[in-house]
């Protein structure tokens, strides 16, 4: 009986982990094709596209940290900040082995960014109403 349970556990834990990354990975997705189209039709200074760019990663943040609190239902601007954090140590690997290099200007603005984007997505998904089946 006691395995079920700490499988049981594990499983959840998979299952908040996963529906985060989808969201998080969809949200981003959808605002860069959307971005992209717009780019494609009207022709945007290199500065826009950097700000397109952070949007998207700020609305992939934000549906991250919703989708995971929503499941948890708890604790949901440490689940959001702690999703947050996640995220930028996965934008931050991927940086340094596609660009190889290191600028530390945009560091801390864009932990920050994206750490309050996350936990206002966690704070949304844990007030948010659950579904009546």
């Amino acid at each position: 009986m006691r395995r079920r349970t700490v499988d049981s556990i594990s499983k959840q834990r998979l299952m908040t982990a996963l529906s985060g990354i989808l969201s998080g990975i969809g949200a981003v997705c959808v605002s860069s094709l959307l971005f992209s189209v717009i780019i494609t039709y009207i022709d945007v200074p290199e500065e826009l596209m950097r700000f397109m760019s952070s949007v998207s990663l700020c609305a992939g943040c934000v549906a991250a940290g919703y989708s995971v609190s929503k499941r948890r239902r708890k604790n949901g601007l440490l689940t959001g900040i702690l999703c947050g954090i996640v995220i930028f140590f996965t934008v931050l690997i991927t940086g340094l082995i596609f660009v190889r290099s290191f600028t530390a200007t945009g560091f801390f603005s864009k932990l920050i960014i994206i750490c309050v984007c996350s936990a206002a997505g966690g704070i949304l998904g844990v007030n948010s109403r659950l579904k009546i089946r």
